[in-house]
């Protein structure tokens, strides 16, 4: 496996060793470090785990306003 930037968009991915060479070829990928992905992903692994707790405090808080007006 390898870590890929876009040249333009700053994209990450990480893809195997020939789509990285095929990507890099000429279609504005570069090669970066793993550590800017891993990076990258723990930043949005906080983004969603924010964005599902309010999602599920929603969703209680909407579960005992029904409950309590029974």
């Amino acid at each position: 496996m390898k870590t890929i930037r876009h040249k333009t968009t700053g994209e990450l991915k990480r893809v195997n060793e020939k789509e990285a060479d095929r990507l890099t070829g000429y279609l504005g990928w570069e090669y970066c470090a793993k550590s800017e992905w891993k990076k990258n992903r723990i930043t949005n692994k906080t983004e969603e785990n924010d964005t599902t707790e309010r999602k599920a405090t929603k969703k209680s808080s909407r579960k005992a306003k029904t409950t309590n007006s029974r």
